[in-house]
This record gives structure tokens, C-alpha cells and sequence, in this order.
């Protein structure tokens, strides 16, 4: 499995319908791919440390699975997605983060997590 995460930067003067067409659109048009295995996305949470790290900051994150990197490379290309950016994505953001990476059983079970977090 191939996970896809990109992170949106808004402009500031971003108004919120924008910003909610922004979300929906995004939903829509990755469905229409038919290419998606899952997605998850929203807007950043904000926390006090965010203060400190500004820069670091992005407004909203997306996270995608798919079968291969084959999929996501046309995904990427699928016109649904060409006018998602053109139509939403282009006129608010600003800036852009990008990582794909390959799932691996390298991280916890959920089980573990959990417990780890229960016993501090």
C-alpha cells in the first residue's frame, strides 16, 4: 500500500466558504478517480506550540491509500483531480507539502499505542 499525505497552506484572506468548497471538492474529486482505497482529511487543529513554529503550520492535511504507485501516479493525472486544483486548490493555497511512502509493518499495533498512552 501506497500512503500520500499533503499538507495546504491557505492564504490568509481565504474565506471560510472557500475553504469549505475547498474540503468537499477535494472529497468529490478523489471518488471520481475511482483510484482511492481510503482518505482522511481536515482542518489543522491548532495547539498552543503552534505559536512557536508559524512556518511549520498548514491549514489542512490530506492522507491517501492506493494499491500501488502506479495508482497514485494517476491519480495525480486524473482530470477530476486537474480541475480540483485548478477550480479549488489553485485560488487559496499557498503552499504545498508532499511525502509518499510505501506502508511497512514497522509501526505500532493500535493495542500497544493505546496502552502506552493509558499508562503516562
Amino acid at each position: 500500500m501506497i500512503r500520500h499525505i499533503a499538507l495546504y497552506r491557505f492564504r490568509p484572506e481565504a474565506l471560510p466558504g472557500q475553504r469549505t468548497a475547498f474540503a468537499h471538492e477535494l472529497v468529490a474529486a478523489s471518488a471520481a478517480t475511482g483510484l482511492v482505497s481510503h482518505l482522511g482529511c481536515g482542518e489543522h487543529l491548532t495547539l498552543p506550540a503552534d505559536v512557536a513554529v508559524p512556518e511549520s503550520v498548514h491549514s489542512f492535511a490530506a492522507a491517501w491509500d492506493f494499491e500501488d504507485l502506479g495508482s497514485l501516479d494517476a491519480f495525480s493525472r486524473h482530470p477530476a483531480m486537474q480541475r480540483f486544483v485548478a477550480e479549488h486548490a489553485a485560488p487559496i493555497v499557498i503552499g504545498l507539502a508532499i511525502a509518499n511512502y510505501e506502508e511497512a509493518d514497522l509501526m505500532l499495533p493500535i493495542s500497544a499505542h493505546a496502552q502506552a498512552g493509558a499508562a503516562r
